[in-house]
């Protein structure tokens, strides 16, 4: 489905499950209780697009272009969004834990009740979360920078030494 247009178009307790979008163009699209585990959508541009509570572990979202896109109670764990860029949009009560988001670039996007567990490359700015996400935004920021948090003064030389 490589290059796929969809306009228009609702798609309900579909299975997309391994099918390869990449290079596809979706105006005004609605995913609906969808299945898509594995699924391929490298360079997708979306706009004005929901995905309401589907499942897309280890989706591969390289280079897409979101814009105006809900992401609502859907399961992304272990998605790959390295280079995707998503504008106005939220992503709200998804899991994201163990993500890629190495050179992502996230502006004006609501990450409301959304899990960042284990995340990697998470350079997040331009985001709003609430405020029951704080620490665990503040791990996922962390990480990379290796900032280590530890109300033991007395030890913070011995993080210093430690290997990257």
């Amino acid at each position: 489905l490589e290059a796929l247009e969809l306009v228009d178009v609702r798609l309900t307790d579909c299975d997309l499950s391994g099918a390869t979008l990449a290079g596809a163009v979706m105006r005004r699209v609605v995913f609906e209780r969808c299945r898509m585990s594995g699924i391929v959508a490298n360079d997708i541009v979306a706009t004005d697009v929901t995905w309401r509570d589907c499942r897309a572990e280890e989706a591969w979202l390289r280079s897409a272009r979101l814009e105006h896109c809900d992401l609502l109670d859907c399961q992304l764990t272990g998605s790959d969004w390295y280079g995707a860029r998503a504008e106005r949009s939220r992503i709200l009560r998804c899991s994201l834990d163990g993500s890629e988001l190495s050179t992502a670039v996230l502006r004006d996007v609501a990450l409301h009740g959304s899990s960042l567990a284990g995340v990697h490359g998470a350079h997040l700015r331009d985001v709003v979360i609430g405020s029951d996400q704080v620490v665990e935004v503040a791990v996922a920021v962390f990480a990379p920078r290796r900032i280590v948090i530890d109300d033991e003064p007395d030890r913070a030389g011995a993080h210093a030494a430690d290997p990257p």
